[in-house]
This record gives C-alpha cells, sequence and structure tokens, in this order.
C-alpha cells in the first residue's frame, strides 16, 4: 500500500522554526507511531538506509520560502503531508490519527483540524497500491519524456560527498532502489542501463543550503526533464511508474527529514494524481 495523508492542523501558539525542520517534524511523526506502537517507531528509526516513511516541511499561504525561519502564529493553518510506503506503516498511520487531537514540531504546538487521504480532499492526499501503479501505466500509452519538479532541497549521498547533479542514474537508480525494495514485483533494470537509455533533456534549478539536524547540507531544486531513448520501451514504462510513485517516495537522502520532495508535472500540471 501507498498511502499520501495531508493533516490541516491549527497552531496555539507563536513559534518559530528553521525553515528546514524537516528533523524536527520526523521527531513529531515518530514521537506519534511510537505511542501506539513503539517497535514499529524503533524499527523506523533503526533503519539506515531508505525509511518506509517521507515527512514534509510545514506549509501555510503565508509563509515566505526566503525566510531563514517560518513564524508560526497562534491561529494560523498549516498543512502537513507525511506518506508510508509499506502496508504495516501505512495502516499503523491511519489508525494512529483517530487518537491525535495535537502536534508538536519544534517549539510548535497545533491542534488537528483534519486529516485528509483522497485526492479529491486535497492535491497532496493520495492512496494506491503498487500493482495499482504498475497497472495504471500498463495499460496506457506511456510518455517517451517526464518532467521531475523536485520541491525542496534534494541530495544524493556517496560516502561523505553529497551528489548534486540529478543525472539519469542517480535520480531513476534511486527510485529504483526504493520500487524494488517494496513492491511486490521488480524492475530488471540495472544502472547502467539506465545511463545508456535515459537522456537529462533539458533543465532549470539551483542549489540551496539547509540545516539538517544540526549539520549542514546542500541540495539543488528546480524542474529537470528526463527523455528515453527510442527502443527501450520497458525503460519507458519503469520511468513512468517510477515518476507515479516518487510522489510517494522522494528521491535520494534524507527524504525522512523532509529532502527529496517530488512531483511530476506535464504542461505546468501535476501528473500524480
Amino acid at each position: 500500500m501507498l498511502l499520501s495523508m495531508v493533516f490541516r492542523l491549527q497552531a496555539m501558539n507563536n513559534a518559530f522554526l528553521p525553515l528546514s525542520h524537516g528533523a524536527m517534524a520526523y521527531a513529531a511523526l515518530l514521537k506519534m507511531i511510537d505511542r501506539r506502537s513503539p517497535a514499529l517507531a524503533k524499527e523506523i528509526h533503526d533503519v539506515q538506509s531508505a525509511k518506509p516513511i517521507t515527512v514534509a516541511p510545514l506549509q501555510s499561504a503565508g509563509m515566505v520560502p526566503s525566510h531563514p525561519h517560518v513564524h508560526i502564529v497562534a491561529g494560523e493553518v498549516f498543512t502537513w503531508r507525511v506518506t508510508a510506503l509499506t502496508a504495516n506503516v501505512a495502516e499503523e498511520i491511519q489508525q494512529m490519527v483517530h487518537s491525535v487531537e495535537r502536534v508538536q514540531i519544534g517549539q510548535g504546538i497545533f491542534q488537528v483540524l483534519e486529516v485528509v487521504t483522497s485526492w479529491a480532499e486535497h492535491g497532496e492526499a493520495r492512496q494506491t497500491t503498487y500493482p495499482e501503479l504498475l497497472n495504471r501505466w500498463e495499460r496506457q500509452a506511456v510518455p517517451a519524456e517526464v518532467t521531475l519538479q523536485f520541491v525542496t532541497p534534494t541530495a544524493f549521498r556517496r560516502g561523505r560527498v553529497h551528489q548534486l547533479l540529478p543525472t539519469p542514474r542517480l535520480v531513476w537508480g534511486s527510485l529504483l532502489d526504493r520500487w524494488n525494495r517494496w513492491a511486490p514485483q521488480s524492475f530488471t533494470i540495472g544502472r547502467d542501463l539506465l545511463e545508456e537509455a535515459i537522456l537529462l533533456r533539458a533543465w532549470q534549478g539551483g542549489t540551496q543550503r539547509i540545516e539538517l539536524d544540526h549539520r549542514a547540507a546542500t541540495g539543488f531544486t528546480g524542474q529537470f526533464t528526463y527523455r528515453v531513448q527510442p527502443n527501450y520501451p520497458a525503460v519507458r514504462l519503469m520511468m513512468a511508474v517510477l515518476a507515479d510513485f516518487a510522489f510517494f517516495s522522494g528521491v535520494g537522502w534524507q527524504t525522512a527529514h523532509g529532502m527529496g520532495q517530488v512531483r511530476w508535472r506535464a504542461k505546468g500540471s501535476l501528473v500524480n494524481n
């Protein structure tokens, strides 16, 4: 099961959060899970590679991205998005929210106004399964070209080095690893073939310095368009499925801390719905 859940939160106090507060948001979600299922919370925490959840930073109409802090004003309403990539985590989060009335993220305390899980209720909420995603794209013509919008800073970790260029091998390899880890049906496509078959055709973006759990990090944001060369139908199908999957999984390093949030865009509109 794949779940994207959106919380509507109303601030109960005045507070400041760092603009890159993903680690605080992750800690808040893990604390919520721990109250109901300590074993699952520990299992998620102990995973050293990609975790089966992603946590987005808070969003509100009044936020100014260029400011170094998020100014929380009592009464202001925020949205907060979390995703689950396995059935047991998704089911636990869905059950957990029925008993959650308040959430604390950093110094901000929020009342839970609403929790939604369907796209009809909120454009960032959605539920599906791995087989449904695969079947969706097996039943229709798949595009040769995909444009990904990297919404939050994204990076790829290689040892102590951050890779900041979203090459086909890194982007689609990251998504492929996540899909093959949790999906019941794997793609048998190697990273060398990704480099051979997929081209980075166009891009517009830049880098951004963030604070990540008391560490400085750099990530890239922007729009990047990838094209599959002719005579690679299996790669075309894989790219469409993984672009859809990216809405839930994120891409790259520290997706549980708000990095690597991705949307598939076509002519300015979201494809992930």
